[in-house]
């Protein structure tokens, strides 16, 4: 802008123009800012997450999960149960199997 041709109140005027638009900017990026954070705030920034737990995918890992627990939880007992077998009832069991 070329400020030799200008009043110095038309220069004072351009100026006040120049910073109102600059605040004006700033308090929008403020206001969005805020909103962002009250969203997330109130779970909709979480919305896919929700998705996910509703999703085959989620359900078919908890299943699989539960059941390699259950199947640690038999590892330990079957090998506590052999640890504990007499000297005969090994023989027998190893008949068996």
């Amino acid at each position: 802008m070329d400020f030799s041709r200008m009043t110095a109140h038309q220069i004072q005027m351009q100026m006040n123009k120049i910073r109102y638009e600059q605040q004006k900017e700033q308090n929008a990026k403020e206001q969005q800012n805020a909103r962002d954070k009250s969203e997330t705030q109130n779970g909709t920034g979480y919305r896919n997450l929700h998705d996910i737990l509703k999703s085959d995918f989620h359900k078919t890992t908890v299943q699989t999960l539960n059941n390699n627990r259950k199947k640690e939880y038999l590892q330990r007992q079957f090998n506590s149960t052999v640890d504990n077998l007499d000297n005969s009832a090994l023989d027998d069991f190893v008949k068996k199997v």
